[in-house]
């Protein structure tokens, strides 16, 4: 893929620049333009690529999804609601309930009381808006952690990228801190587009070099959310067998 390409061959440009003042500051100003981009939006309808390249481990796998989600830092459980889903499957949470659709099968399985577990399975919040929204805050205040800064061409277009390195924790898909169970660096990289919002989300590590996680946004858009009815559990049971 061309536009990975060109993010690899930035990204070593910008992994090998030293870590000096001047880049933790260009780096969090990234981070805050994304940050207060992300503050101004109520929803997001977006597609949503992720790449899974684990060479070590023989492993690769490619996942499409349109997702749709509302921020509601009313909503206690997550802040937010979501529709998301391709082809094969379809989820939904709706602040309340959460179901799961299996369109081949045609059945569908509610949780009727969600916990944040019941979401652990979900791979759009990986390195998501929702993942950067609520874990920025903690990138920009720490001083400690390495970070760095850089530009890029992706098909003519530039793009700033911002990158942070934690030691021995990942940032975890609801954008908290979490540890790791083994002595590791893994460096996000995050390339902006002029509006502010992000366009990738690069995930590496120490010990595997070749290994990468890639995740790419397009076709954003504020608009576009679902039907009422999209959100009920009973809307599908005509549809789908209650299993």
């Amino acid at each position: 893929m061309k536009p990975l390409l060109l993010v690899l061959i930035a990204l070593c440009i910008l992994i090998n620049l030293p870590n000096a003042f001047g880049q933790q500051v260009d780096a969090n100003f990234v981070f805050s333009k994304v940050l207060a981009r992300l503050d101004t939006i109520d929803q997001l309808n977006y597609d949503n690529h992720i790449s899974i390249n684990y060479f070590s481990e023989g492993y690769q796998r490619q996942t499409e999804l349109r997702v749709y989600i509302e921020f509601d830092a009313k909503e206690p459980l997550l802040g937010a609601r979501f529709i998301q889903g391709n082809a094969d499957y379809q989820t939904v949470f709706n602040g309340s309930q959460y179901f799961y659709i299996d369109k081949k099968k045609k059945t569908i399985q509610l949780t009727a009381k969600p916990s944040k577990t019941t979401f652990r399975s979900e791979t759009f919040f990986v390195n998501s808006f929702y993942t950067l929204k609520h874990f920025l805050p903690q990138v920009i205040s720490r001083k400690d952690w390495v970070k760095r800064t850089g530009d890029t061409l992706i098909n003519g277009k530039p793009f700033r990228m911002g990158s942070f390195t934690l030691h021995n924790y990942m940032m975890g898909r609801f954008g908290v801190l979490e540890k790791l169970d083994m002595a590791k660096d893994i460096t996000y990289t995050v390339i902006v587009d002029n509006s502010g919002l992000p366009y990738q989300v690069l995930q590496r590590d120490n010990l595997n070099p070749r290994d990468y996680l890639l995740i790419t946004f397009s076709q954003i858009t504020s608009t576009g959310a679902p039907a009422q009815a999209e959100w009920q559990y009973e809307t599908y049971l005509d549809k789908y067998k209650p299993i």
